[in-house]
């Protein structure tokens, strides 16, 4: 018989039940829950939960325009963001996060399938101005079309 961990404290949250573990091997055991990060799996509860998903802008909206306060198509119709930050650029090495594991288009599809229309990539001041070359290869391991190439 298995040893069941007992519950410190439970909330709901829009009717999914959140758990603590009084038991830091069961925090630990739901932090590696298939190897994913924890963060990675409350991304996907919470994108489950909230319909965040804005329509993707196509090829033939473009340009977009600002039209007072409002991001426009072509067309005049206003355009919607829902935007996520990709970190990593901001580092001392220049590279967004993930690199080194996935590929580029692997990770922007992931992004847009979780419903995002919008990247913003955060870098340092230190990178706008003297735009490297990435020179440590493991960082872009899993995307060899970008090693050697600078990092904006």
């Amino acid at each position: 018989q298995a040893n069941l961990a007992k519950a410190s404290s439970c909330s709901t949250i829009r009717g999914r039940t959140i758990t603590r573990f009084e038991d830091s091997t069961a925090n630990e055991a739901l932090k590696s829950w298939m190897g994913l990060p924890l963060r990675w799996l409350l991304w996907a509860a919470f994108l489950d939960v909230a319909d965040t998903r804005a329509p993707l802008v196509t090829p033939d909206q473009l340009p977009l325009v600002t039209s007072s306060r409002w991001i426009v198509d072509k067309h005049g119709h206003r355009v919607k963001w829902s935007c996520v930050n990709w970190a990593g650029a901001d580092q001392k090495d220049g590279v967004p996060g993930g690199l080194q594991h996935n590929d580029a288009g692997a990770i922007a599809h992931l992004i847009a399938q979780w419903g995002f229309n919008c990247v913003r990539i955060p870098w340092s001041v230190w990178l706008a101005r003297t735009n490297p070359v990435v020179s440590d290869n493991a960082l872009l391991a899993a995307n060899p079309a970008l090693i050697g190439r600078k990092a904006l």
